[in-house]
């Protein structure tokens, strides 16, 4: 990579340093600070990585923010944009974004995104069953009425199977006494409801 470059990207990571220390406690739980950390830590990574004169990591890293990361952080970014009330610092970002992606083009990473083809990727395989057609007329219950016939009443579907109805009370054997409903005991009260209960 060229220094222009190299000292472009020390550039934008101390601008990025500085609308972190100044917005930080502002933006944290906005949606697009999420991926405005990612990009300030992957352009730290990406120096640090270009000063250690590791090729094969850089290369990954710009295929990283290439492929994924940019996207992201330009869709972020410009609904930041849109939002009127940031619109200032939304610009910036996007300023910021195009300086990043500029140099990230422009160095080693020049290979199309390795995404499937959609040719591929929704072929349909013709081993596959999809099961048979049926039509609406043919398609009965055990002894009900047909799908697109009207029943002519309720059925109960607990008598039928021959269960007894969670609401409804089965009669009790003669000469046994039916239980009486429990009542609900009154809650006792806290000495603080204790002290005010006579006043009233």
């Amino acid at each position: 990579m060229l220094e222009t470059d190299q000292r472009e990207l020390k550039e934008i990571s101390n601008l990025l340093h500085v609308i972190t220390h100044r917005n930080k406690n502002q933006h944290r739980l906005a949606k697009w600070w999420k991926w405005f950390s990612m990009l300030r830590r992957s352009i730290n990574h990406l120096r640090t990585e270009l000063d250690g004169r590791d090729p094969l990591r850089t290369n990954m890293r710009m295929a990283y923010m290439r492929d994924i990361l940019l996207h992201k952080c330009y869709r972020a970014f410009s609904n930041v944009v849109a939002d009127s009330q940031f619109s200032a610092i939304g610009l910036v970002l996007v300023a910021i974004l195009a300086r990043v992606n500029r140099i990230i083009r422009a160095h080693g990473a020049d290979a199309e995104p390795h995404a499937p083809a959609l040719s591929t990727a929704f072929e349909l395989r013709v081993d596959e069953d999809f099961g048979e057609a049926v039509a609406r007329g043919d398609v009965q219950g055990d002894g009900g009425p047909g799908v697109g016939e009207e029943s002519s009443g309720r059925v109960d579907l607990a008598t039928t199977c021959g269960v007894a109805s969670p609401g409804v009370e089965e009669p009790a054997a003669s000469g046994a006494s039916t239980p009486k409903p429990k009542r609900k005991k009154r809650k006792t009260g806290n000495a603080i409801d204790d002290l005010f209960s006579t006043i009233l």
